[in-house]
């Protein structure tokens, strides 16, 4: 028979990070982040496994090396009204691997990422985001190349985005993915 009632201890998606910037000569700046998951419902944690990179920023716009969001991912996170709970859009957009490991869940952070965000221009952006080699450790041949692009429109509270994104899975299988976003606050 079912479970009537039960107690959980749960951390909900704690974190810890750091950042840090300084300027440059010629209008740049130089930043960096780390940022950590916290699992304090079981006392564990990775150093960090979350949004970690180095970059440098100016009027060309920022360009950043690491592990961290990619643009279709961002627009996941700009339009979620109910991120890191239940009803956050991952729990219904993730692709199910089940038995046969593809690789890619989309909604992750590119590992051994490099990208370039650019200005505005009239309200527009643009990202791309490229990974030679989507795993840990090092590799001479490009496993799991993947890579991430969105277009994005901000003005006056109104935000309109759209993405695409191309990963090299495994078994054969390159999972594509196109999210189109919006919000007005």
């Amino acid at each position: 028979s079912g479970v009537d009632s039960g107690t959980n201890v749960s951390s909900n998606s704690s974190r810890l990070g750091f950042r840090a910037s300084t300027k440059l000569e010629d209008g740049l700046e130089a930043f960096v982040q780390l940022e950590q998951t916290i699992r304090f419902d079981e006392g564990s944690g990775q150093f960090a496994d979350r949004d970690s990179y180095v970059g440098l920023r100016g009027e060309f716009g920022t360009l950043k090396a690491g592990q961290f969001d990619t643009p279709l991912k961002t627009i996941r996170s700009k339009v979620d009204q109910f991120g890191d709970r239940i009803g956050d859009i991952r729990n219904l957009t993730r692709i199910n691997t089940g038995s046969s490991n593809i690789g890619n869940v989309f909604d992750e952070r590119f590992k051994n990422g490099i990208a370039y965000e650019s200005p505005q221009f009239n309200n527009i952006s643009w990202a791309f985001h490229y990974t030679p080699h989507n795993t840990t450790g090092s590799t001479t041949d490009n496993v799991r190349e993947s890579y991430s692009t969105s277009l994005t429109y901000e003005v006056k509270g109104l935000y309109l985005a759209a993405a695409y994104e191309s990963f090299e899975g495994i078994e054969g299988i390159d999972p594509k993915a196109i999210r189109l976003g919006a919000y007005y606050d």
